[in-house]
């Protein structure tokens, strides 16, 4: 137990406290506690618990690997560190520990993504992946030309711990891909873009010239929610729904189950940065996954500007289709 009003510095009341669990209970090379933790347990400021893992350090306590942790010493004994992570996985898991920790606090902004770069050494792309996957945590939420804000608690993670200390990789759920104007992040349709939806797909239905009278949308947007006839998968660019697709997988007489991908449409301002083609290869995914033979789409003879990208993904095979009136 700390004593705050006595003789002794928080930071070396912590250091022997760490320094008799380490002696006793970790064993050469093991993982130390690490800065978050310490701001948790003890709920003292970031500071306070670098300046007792500096204490620690010179005592030859424990030594500290840049981007991997600090482990109990000798720094000559082989480390048992975690799983390895990447770069952009230990930036999100150390921001979502300071999140935790209570060092960035609800509806406030986090660090910039430049001063992120200067401070972990990175490339701009590893700052947004690593804010891709704190979004899809959620963790973090992204205000438009404005910056990233930190998620209101009940936003948070199952635990509110932070990351695992072998973070997941965006794939199974979320991928993300860096443009020059920000993170493409691919993923399910969740309730919360029932909005944002709409004003695309009533943008697909414009550009085909096709009517859908309101109950329309209500309908197709349950059956996509419902996700057993039909499927869809949106492209968030820093955290704003701005593409959709939406698929199904059907039999055939001469092959296994076939995947029609049935609309694909992105937002004017979005352009060119690589949307479309990453919804393309999120069904492709699926398609794959579910066994299917092929993936196939149709589209307006006049499509100019689309067929430029599908005539690099896929193949023209000559066909032309025809709509029987019922």
């Amino acid at each position: 137990m700390l004593d705050p009003r006595g003789d002794t510095h928080l930071y070396l009341q912590i250091t022997a406290i760490l320094r008799a669990r380490i002696v006793n209970e970790l064993r050469p090379g093991a993982p130390a506690p690490s800065e978050a933790e310490i701001q948790r347990e003890f709920g003292v400021a970031r500071t306070t618990a670098r300046r007792a893992i500096g204490a620690l350090r010179a005592e030859g306590l424990v030594y500290t690997v840049q981007g991997r942790g600090t482990f109990r010493g000798p720094s000559t004994y082989p480390r048992h560190d975690a799983p390895k992570m990447h770069s952009y996985q230990r930036i999100a898991r150390d921001l979502s520990d300071r999140i935790a920790a209570g060092e960035l606090i609800p509806t406030r902004p986090i660090p910039g993504e430049n001063a992120l770069v200067q401070q972990y050494e990175v490339a701009r792309e590893t700052v947004r992946r690593a804010m891709a996957l704190l979004r899809a945590q959620g963790w973090i939420y992204t205000v438009a030309r404005r910056g990233s804000y930190v998620s209101p608690k009940e936003s948070w993670p199952v635990g509110q711990g932070g990351l695992p200390e072998s973070a997941p990789e965006l794939g199974e759920s979320e991928q993300a891909c860096a443009t020059m104007n920000g993170v493409i992040e691919i993923g399910p349709l969740r309730s919360q873009d029932r909005a944002a939806w709409e004003v695309l797909a009533r943008g697909y239905k414009a550009f085909y010239n096709t009517d859908v009278p309101d109950q329309g949308y209500e309908d197709a947007w349950r059956r996509l929610m419902d996700g057993t006839e039909v499927h869809g998968v949106g492209a968030r660019l820093d955290g704003q729904l701005v593409g959709i697709a939406h698929y199904l997988f059907h039999v055939t007489c001469w092959m296994p189950d076939s995947c029609y991908l049935q609309d694909l449409f992105v937002g004017e301002a979005a352009r060119g940065q690589g949307a479309a083609r990453a919804l393309i290869e999120r069904v492709a995914e699926k398609a794959r996954e579910r066994g299917a033979a092929r993936l196939y789409w149709t589209t307006k003879e006049d499509n100019t500007t689309a067929r430029l990208l599908y005539d690099k993904v896929a193949r023209f095979n000559g066909f032309i289709r025809y709509d029987y009136a019922l």
